[in-house]
């Protein structure tokens, strides 16, 4: 019978293999970073347990930019474009 653990360890490195831009793939993402803290926890492997916990807010920004459609890079363009402009 399968545990929790094991769940979350086969669930780890198939989330972190299913990342890129798309929207589904960033939820995936989180998933992963999720099951990522569950595994570091359950057994107390904390070194891997701190990267999990840095990523998982990055995700959640980046998420919330895909769903949003605001990107920091896009506005600081155009900030720049239009004072180049005026002088």
């Amino acid at each position: 019978m399968m545990r929790l653990v094991d769940l979350a360890g086969y669930a780890t490195p198939i989330m972190v293999l299913l990342m890129t831009r798309e929207m589904i793939l960033r939820v995936s993402d989180m998933l992963g970073h999720v099951a990522g803290v569950i595994l570091s926890i359950a057994v107390c492997f904390l070194p891997s347990l701190s990267p999990h916990l840095m990523l998982l807010p990055m995700s959640a920004v980046r998420l919330w930019n895909t769903l949003t459609g605001f990107s920091g890079f896009e506005s600081s363009q155009n900030v720049n474009t239009s004072s180049d402009s005026g002088g």
